[in-house]
């Protein structure tokens, strides 16, 4: 009899972020969340797609490296 239980990984237990609510945290509008994870961005937010439905996990290194690169500092201005 095969075995079809699969150990549970940690991306089963991450609390996914809807554009929403990163537009709540980061203080900007869901719009512009939307406009960033576009394949026409220059840099596109990454995200993770369920079919249509765009999420975020904030623990992805990758989000981390993309806040790094798009991040201003405010002692440039």
């Amino acid at each position: 009899m095969a075995d079809d239980s699969r150990p549970e990984t940690s991306a089963t237990h991450r609390r996914y972020r809807t554009p929403q609510e990163l537009a709540e945290l980061w203080a900007v509008p869901v719009s512009w969340i939307y406009e960033q994870t576009r394949g026409r961005a220059s840099d596109p937010l990454p995200c993770v797609e369920f079919g249509k439905y765009r999420r975020f996990d904030l623990d992805d290194p990758e989000l981390h490296r993309w806040i790094r690169r798009h991040r201003k500092n405010s002692k440039q201005r």
